[in-house]
């Protein structure tokens, strides 16, 4: 083994340490009364902050006539809606949540934001039993 990528694998350890870790204290941190409330206070202040700044991008791709990056985000999720349940996306109020059915074997739901990750859910719900294929 060369001393490059001995190097290279210590920072992965040291990851798998720190977040072992850090999920020991966010255990604790999660039985808190006054978890649910602050986690509250901050999704909403990322909120806020992110609505000012889509507002600052409308205004200027309103000024230099170019989409803002949020405006092509919600025309590509639309159309890749449309790609896939062309009916359900035509619908007045289409659904907030979106799924696709296909294929054979285990199921398996991947889940978008950053609050519900994997390795905040209680073990019995989470089997580290399967690989994903890229």
């Amino acid at each position: 083994m060369s001393a490059g990528s001995a190097g290279r694998a210590a920072p992965v350890h040291l990851a798998d340490l720190v977040t072992r870790a850090a999920l020991g204290h966010l255990d604790t941190l999660a039985r808190s009364p006054l978890y649910a409330p602050a986690l509250t206070a901050l999704l909403e202040t990322e909120m806020v902050l992110n609505g000012q700044r889509r507002a600052q991008e409308r205004l200027v791709g309103t000024l230099t006539r170019h989409r803002s990056a949020h405006e092509r985000r919600v025309e590509q999720e639309q159309e890749d809606r449309r790609a896939l349940d062309a009916r359900r996306a035509a619908r007045r109020r289409p659904p907030a949540v979106w799924w696709h059915e296909s294929g054979r074997g285990a199921p398996i739901v991947l889940v978008n934001g950053w609050t519900a990750s994997g390795l905040l859910w209680p073990a019995r719900f989470v089997s580290m039993s399967f690989t994903l294929a890229a």
